[in-house]
């Protein structure tokens, strides 16, 4: 998940903010893929995006990564007295 500051300096942060990569995957994934979206109103893409969300548990988590880091702060400082 990438998190960034949007909007017009509020420092409104949004979840889904999309980073462009280049990811080499089998033809069969994509095949699979793109049929699914042929199927749905969905993109091939999207339901990559949703298929790695589902797998890594972090669909339907707002702010995980923002709790884990605090989670990991307050270890290091519990650790560190």
């Amino acid at each position: 998940m990438v998190e960034g500051k949007v909007g017009g300096g509020n420092g409104e942060i949004r979840r889904n903010v999309k980073a462009r990569i280049t990811i080499h995957l089998d033809r069969d994934i994509i095949r699979f893929f793109k049929h699914r979206a042929s199927q749905t109103t969905k993109g091939y893409q999207t339901l990559i995006n949703e298929a790695l969300r589902e797998y890594t548990g972090l669909q339907d988590q707002p702010g995980m990564m923002t709790d884990l880091v605090k989670r990991v702060k307050r270890l290091e400082e519990e650790l560190s007295r």
